[in-house]
C-alpha cells in the first residue's frame, strides 16, 4: 500500500507460536484466549492494529460491511492462510441432468471464496490517459467486477475502490 502514495500507519505484529499451544492470531475475539476456525484453534495473542482495521475498513465500498470489519478481521499467519486456502474453501458439486431422462449430462465441481472475502490487487498506469480510461472502467455508479464465479448463482462479483485515480 506504500508504493501506490497511500498512507499507511499500521504495523502488523509478527505472529509467534506457543510450544505445544495453538496456533496464534490477531484478532478481537469474544473469548480471550480462543478462537476456533473450522476444525482448527487459535491462540488470540491481541487485537488487530487500530491503524490496520482504519486502513482496510477505509477500501471497502460498502458501509455495513465497513462497520463490520473491526469485529471479524483475523490476522492469520501466512501458513495458516495456505491451509485454509488449500482445504478450507468450500465446494459446490453442479450437474446439468437432461430433461426428459433425469441423467446426469454434465457433473462438475466449483471451489469458491466465503461471500465476505476482501481482495486487492495493485494495478498502475503507464500514461494519463490510461489512468482515466482505467477509472472510467468503474465508475461511482456501478463500481463492480465480476472475477470468475458464475453469473447465473451470483458469484464472483466484487466491488471495486480506486484509490489516488479519480478519472
Amino acid at each position: 500500500m506504500r508504493h501506490t502514495g497511500y498512507s499507511v500507519d499500521f504495523e502488523v505484529p509478527v505472529l509467534t507460536a506457543v510450544e505445544g499451544g495453538a496456533r496464534p492470531v490477531l484478532a478481537r475475539a469474544r473469548t480471550k484466549e480462543r478462537l476456533f476456525l473450522e476444525e482448527r484453534e487459535f491462540e488470540v495473542q491481541e487485537a488487530p492494529d487500530e491503524g490496520l482495521v482504519a486502513a482496510l475498513a477505509e477500501l471497502i465500498l460498502h458501509e455495513v460491511t465497513s462497520k463490520r470489519l473491526a469485529e471479524r478481521l483475523v490476522v492469520l499467519h501466512d501458513d495458516d492462510f495456505a491451509w485454509f486456502a488449500r482445504y478450507g474453501l468450500p465446494i459446490q458439486a453442479r450437474n446439468v441432468l437432461n430433461d426428459d431422462t433425469k441423467q446426469s449430462k454434465n457433473l462438475w465441481y466449483e471451489e469458491t471464496l466465503p461471500p465476505e472475502t476482501i481482495l486487492y490487487a495493485l494495478v498502475g498506469a503507464r500514461s494519463e490517459a490510461a489512468r482515466k480510461e482505467l477509472c472510467g472502467l468503474f465508475p461511482a455508479t456501478a463500481p463492480y467486477l465480476q472475477v470468475g464465479g458464475n453469473e447465473t448463482v451470483g458469484q464472483g462479483w466484487c466491488a471495486v475502490r480506486i484509490l489516488g485515480g479519480e478519472g
